[in-house]
């Protein structure tokens, strides 16, 4: 099998060729999105006469649960209600409940980095204008309000600006030539096996 896999490579260079092609123009038509990225640094204020090692710890319960917090309906809601709303919140307005949270969590995404207490924060929207924002909203809602989920005694402070892509984040051209490639190197491997499993039966 494998030296008929072999002699027919030209087919699955060709297959690959095609498919990343095909899934390069596709992506061309998917709408673009830039992102838009801060820092925010979770701590304690240090007047609870709290130890250290509690400090350390309680800080690590508190970053991961504000980065779950940040993605709920009830955050968003905050957020786009806000009296920094100055992005685009038509794309927010009319959604019902399921597809809103859906939505949030695609274009609002925090990420933890393990021991730091720090947040990186990752929104993405169709401009950089509103893109950048967006982020400055969120930002600022988790800072002003971070205390209603987060309780006395913490403080959430940014630590780096936000930052707009300069290139398209979304979608990702390069991932979807390179999947293209490996769908159109897989048909490839199924439609010869395929012909070459019916000639054999043919023949014998």
């Amino acid at each position: 099998m494998w030296s008929v896999i072999l002699k027919k490579y030209k087919i699955i260079v060709l297959f690959c060729v095609a498919g990343g092609m095909m899934f390069g123009l596709l992506s061309l038509l998917l709408p673009k999105q830039y992102s838009a990225e801060s820092q925010l640094y979770v701590m304690t204020d240090g007047r609870g006469g709290m130890a250290e090692v509690v400090s350390i710890q309680s800080v690590k319960y508190l970053t991961k649960s504000l980065k779950y917090l940040i993605t709920t309906s009830d955050f968003s809601k905050k957020v786009i209600d806000g009296p920094d709303a100055n992005f685009d919140r038509e794309r927010w307005i009319g959604l019902d409940e399921r597809t809103q949270r859906y939505m949030w969590k695609r274009n609002v995404q925090p990420c933890l980095k393990e021991g730091t207490g720090i947040i990186r924060l990752k929104v993405y929207s169709e401009n950089k204008a509103d893109a950048l924002v967006f982020s400055q909203a969120v930002t600022q809602t988790v800072i002003q309000r971070g205390f209603e989920y987060l309780g006395e005694g913490v403080v959430v402070k940014v630590v780096s600006e936000s930052i707009v892509s300069k290139w398209p984040a979304r979608p990702c051209y390069g991932c979807n030539i390179f999947l293209g490639f490996l769908i159109g190197g897989l048909l490839s491997l199924v439609w010869i096996i395929r012909r070459h499993s019916k000639r054999h039966f043919f023949f014998n």
